[in-house]
Formats: structure tokens, C-alpha cells, sequence
């Protein structure tokens, strides 16, 4: 069974969309990554204690991947953002399209599709 190839233009939106979602995707995970003060030393006290063990997981998790931390207990915050999304997987997406965009981010990820992606990260404008 042989696929046709996307036309230009269907490939070019998908080209659009694949980009843009990447954009929101890795933007809203360093925002949540941010509001939990991951890559911070020190716990704020506006996080409940779910959030604080969230965040006590994320970061060692992130140590676990090659993120260093640093001797002000700041932590590096490079590799964690993509198994964000599959945090986000198990626990459920936010609804919108901000939920929809994630969704597509991480099936791209779960699906070893992100070197698709690449080509659109190196694109100026």
C-alpha cells in the first residue's frame, strides 16, 4: 500500500501548525515549569503541597535526564519541558487549544516524529 505524498499546500499548513504548536507547547511548559519554581532554589510559599511534591519530582527527574544543579540550588531547566508533556499525558491536557496543541506536541514527541520538527525551529521568521 503506497501513501500519495501531501499536497504543497496541505503540507505547508501542516508545516505551519506543527511549528506553531511546538511554539505554544514549549512555551506553556516553561511557564508551568516557572510558576512551580523547577529550576529555582528555593520553594515558594504560595504552592500547596501537591505542587511542592510536583516540584521536588520534576526536579529530580530533570537531574535524572542531565539538568545540572548548581551550588544556590538553582537547577538547569533544558531537558525537562518534553516529558512535561507527557506529565500532561497522564494527568490530562488543559481544554482549548492550548490543550489540543499540547496534545499534538507530545504525539510528535511519544511518537519520535520531533526531528520533523527541527527543519521548522531552524527557519528564520
Amino acid at each position: 500500500m503506497t501513501h500519495a505524498p501531501l499536497a504543497k499546500p496541505l503540507r505547508s499548513q501542516l508545516e505551519n501548525t506543527v511549528k506553531s504548536a511546538r511554539d505554544v507547547a514549549e512555551t506553556a511548559a516553561r511557564a508551568a515549569l516557572q510558576q512551580l519554581a523547577v529550576g529555582e532554589g528555593r520553594v515558594p510559599d504560595y504552592l500547596n503541597d501537591a505542587q511542592r511534591v510536583l516540584r521536588r519530582r520534576l526536579r529530580a527527574h530533570g537531574r535524572s535526564l542531565g539538568d545540572a544543579k548548581h551550588g544556590d540550588d538553582t537547577q538547569e531547566l533544558r531537558r525537562l519541558p518534553g516529558h512535561y508533556l507527557a506529565w500532561f499525558a497522564r494527568e490530562g491536557f488543559p481544554k482549548g487549544q492550548l490543550g489540543e496543541l499540547l496534545a499534538l506536541m507530545h504525539e510528535l514527541d511519544h511518537n519520535d516524529l520531533r526531528a520533523l520538527v527541527e527543519p521548522l525551529r531552524k527557519r528564520p521568521g
